[in-house]
């Protein structure tokens, strides 16, 4: 079986030594030329030969990846299917080096000024903050309003709900009984935004994860409590992070 990357630190015959990063939300090969480094970010399950026939292709002197080698995460023209919400990537004559948003015609538009390459990592960061303003305010809404259903459903009711930043933390019920949801769930498949739900709703009986926990989570899921904590593992954001 061919080995898979991990990170850490690697050497190419030619390249030199370069630093890796697995990411699991990583779509494909992307390096940044730092202070005589390449530090590469891979995403998970690339095989070394894989990488290292990508990494000999690389100058040391270029400061970012060429296009032909690491595509753009964000691409002219593209469209970002969400179950609550469209958006559409596309450019703008009118404003050269700005990013705005605006709805139109049942989708929102995320415009890239003209004179804004579409290769920088930092612009991609943008783009991201664009999509996650909107989900931010369209959550109290939609998300909201599916957990409001889905707690009916199950036959308990919070004090409150919220909705939270987070990335790493989905989401929290408190002591009193007041649960948030982060604005990330809406880049979330149904099912997923269901089990974090679920999970929270849960917490309203049981404040640790305790088995009795875990047995009302998994009855809140139709006993799928397990297969969607596996499938939570594995997702892959459809925005670049």
């Amino acid at each position: 079986m061919e080995a898979i990357v991990n990170s850490g630190m690697y050497r190419h015959d030619r390249v030199g030594l370069f630093k890796v990063t697995v990411r699991s939300n990583a779509r494909r090969v992307i390096g940044r030329y730092k202070e005589g480094l390449w530090h590469i970010t891979v995403p998970y399950g690339i095989e070394r030969h894989k990488l290292m026939s990508i990494v000999g292709t690389w100058e040391q002197t270029r400061d970012t990846v060429d296009e032909t080698t690491c595509q753009p995460f964000y691409r002219i023209g593209q469209q970002i299917e969400l179950d609550y919400f469209t958006v559409v990537i596309e450019r703008e004559d009118k404003i050269a080096d700005k990013v705005i948003s605006r709805y139109e015609d049942g989708k929102y538009h995320v415009a890239i000024g003209s004179r804004i390459d579409m290769n920088n990592p930092a612009l991609w960061k943008t783009i991201t903050r664009a999509i996650e303003d909107i989900a931010q305010a369209l959550a109290p809404e939609t998300l909201i309003e599916e957990a409001r259903a889905i707690a009916k459903k199950v036959g308990v009711r919070p004090t409150g709900w919220t909705i939270g930043r987070g990335r790493r933390v989905l989401g929290t019920c408190n002591a009193r009984g007041i649960i948030t949801l982060s604005r990330v769930l809406m880049f979330m498949p149904a099912d997923l935004r269901r089990y974090v739900i679920s999970h929270e709703l849960a917490h309203l009986s049981e404040l640790n994860h305790s088995s009795r926990f875990h047995t009302l989570c998994d009855s809140y899921l139709d006993g799928r409590e397990k297969e969607l904590q596996v499938k939570l593992k594995s997702f892959r954001w459809p925005l670049y992070y």
